[in-house]
């Protein structure tokens, strides 16, 4: 469980930024270090610290955790998602599937707990979804317990996030937080659209900064008239960055990996067919070789 003097999130921000290892060798589990880390976020001032490059030269090895993209390319090219990734795309193209299946999977096979914050649909349709996704990859199940699904109200702000994650939380693992999406989330908010937004953007980048990646993101977006995403902060602030184009009414979409920060992989990933009853994207190759797998063999004659 969390240490004695990890009482709760407000006492946290009323006092100093505790001095927490970091590290991989950290006596602090994955969870404590991310729940930790969230809640230093939202103070206005840090602290400064060195940082000694000794151990890691002689360790170049990327330890960055992952957590599954469900995509080929990606698996292929990054070995997953990290740190702060985001899914750029204007409504109807299939962010928020790709995002439930990210998070299902991270949930049932990475040993991530995976905090959903649902600002668009309502229960039913989530719940309709969840067990969609379920009933076509039964392997995902056992992943239950650890997948929350939180149903934005709202005025919810960062600290109300660190608050509930606090009572919710597995201290043993680490934390994956999926905003779908990051502009509705802002637009419940009573405040300044653009201030909010920003608010949650620089929050989230801080996290998985100073967790090392024990606190990781999802963050789903809308572009503007200019093929950014609205702010314009996440281009810079992520460390993976997708963006999905074309047409609601089409059956598929063009994928681009326009940012890996730790990573190569950049680039067109080509066009993948949105799989309805899948909850999945996939390739046109990718489904063929589906369809050849269940067809019949034509008898020679």
């Amino acid at each position: 469980m969390k240490p004695e003097r990890f009482h709760s999130a407000s006492e946290l921000l009323a006092g100093d930024t505790l001095p927490l290892d970091w590290s991989e060798h950290s006596e602090f589990s994955p969870g404590i270090r991310a729940w930790a880390a969230m809640c230093i976020a939202t103070k206005r001032r840090g602290e400064a610290y060195t940082q000694d490059f000794s151990a890691a030269f002689s360790d170049p090895t990327d330890k960055l955790p992952r957590f599954p993209s469900t995509l080929n390319y990606i698996e292929t090219n990054l070995n997953g998602f990290y740190g702060l990734t985001t899914i750029a795309g204007r409504k109807g193209l299939g962010k928020t599937m790709l995002a439930m299946a990210c998070a299902i999977e991270a949930a049932a096979t990475m040993n991530w707990q995976v905090f959903y914050l649902s600002a668009e649909l309502d229960d039913d349709e989530m719940e309709m979804r969840c067990d969609r996704y379920y009933t076509r990859h039964d392997h995902c199940v056992d992943g239950i317990p650890f997948l929350h699904i939180i149903h934005v109200p709202r005025g919810f702000d960062p600290m109300d996030y660190c608050q509930l994650v606090e009572l919710e939380m597995d201290p043993t693992l680490p934390v994956l937080t999926v905003m779908d999406s990051v502009n509705t989330i802002a637009e419940l908010h009573s405040d300044s659209y653009l201030h909010v937004l920003k608010e949650w953007q620089l929050w989230a980048m801080l996290a998985r900064r100073i967790s090392r990646g024990a606190a990781s993101f999802l963050v789903l977006s809308e572009l503007n008239k200019s093929g950014r995403t609205k702010g314009e902060k996440l281009e810079h602030w992520s460390d993976v960055m997708l963006t999905i184009k074309g047409k609601a009414e089409d059956g598929h979409v063009e994928m681009i990996c326009d940012k890996s920060r730790r990573t190569k992989g950049e680039g067109p990933m080509g066009k993948y067919i949105r799989h309805v009853a899948d909850s999945r994207f996939y390739r046109p190759d990718e489904l063929q070789r589906m369809l050849a797998l269940v067809e019949p063999e034509q008898e020679v004659i």
